[in-house]
């Protein structure tokens, strides 16, 4: 409307003067200003961590709301990602150790993803670290393996690079409930797209490991997207 007004009204000024004056300039170039303004507004087009704020599935996690740049509780911004996570081991019985790989998917290379434990029949156990919360969705092994349940689990915002992971375990399920002895698998996967939404699913990798008097050291080869996946017992 803006736009279409007063390009009549400059079409007006032509004719009545024979050429446009500063007056009709003005009106002319704030026009367009608005127009371009109203463009540069649009967070899909400007925003490159606008895929990072549709509302989450991870409720009740660990860290509590929101995030921040960096992973802290806050707006729900992107971490910086590609280095190690930390590694809290008080209480652990073992540590998962990977490092994802980009695949140079739509948003690479930021990425969301997740680290949980099943049994070797399938069942879920426990989510140990998630990134990228408000966009899981998108992590569809995971949800489809866990329903979303996060409940004690480390998580952060959406990464802006591949890198290390390091999660610890304290042999305990969703619960707090000490697993018993046996066979089982942890799981990896991230993805650089909407992978919930028609774009293809990221990389998943597993690796079975056995729950005994100790855990099992078990390494994994590496595979597209991972390199390094192991669990390493802890005294």
């Amino acid at each position: 409307m803006l736009r279409s007004r007063s390009a009549r009204w400059a079409r007006g000024a032509v004719s009545r003067g024979g050429r446009l004056g500063a007056p009709a300039l003005a009106v002319v170039g704030a026009s367009a200003l608005v127009v371009v303004g109203v463009a540069a507004c649009d967070p899909t087009r400007t925003d490159p961590s606008y895929w990072d704020r549709a509302p989450g599935l991870a409720a009740g996690s660990a860290t509590g709301g929101g995030e921040a740049p960096g992973g802290a509780a806050g707006d729900g911004g992107v971490s910086a990602g590609g280095g190690a996570d930390p590694e809290p081991t008080r209480g652990a019985c073992a540590r998962v150790e990977v490092t994802t790989i980009s695949y140079r998917g739509e948003y690479a290379p930021a990425n969301v993803g997740a680290i949980w434990i099943t049994t070797a029949a399938g069942g879920f156990v426990r989510t140990l670290d998630v990134w990228g919360s408000k966009r899981l969705k998108h992590a569809v092994a995971w949800l489809a393996s866990s329903n979303g349940n996060d409940v004690d689990a480390v998580t952060g915002a959406t990464r802006k690079s591949a890198g290390g992971h390091v999660a610890p375990w304290d042999c305990r399920d969703a619960a707090g409930v000490e697993v018993a002895p046996g066979a089982y698998v942890v799981h990896v996967e991230f993805t650089e797209e909407n992978s919930s939404t028609g774009s293809p699913p990221g990389p998943h990798q597993a690796l079975a490991f056995d729950v005994a008097a100790a855990v099992s050291a078990s390494t994994a080869p590496d595979q597209a997207g991972f390199s390094g996946l192991r669990v390493v017992p802890l005294p």
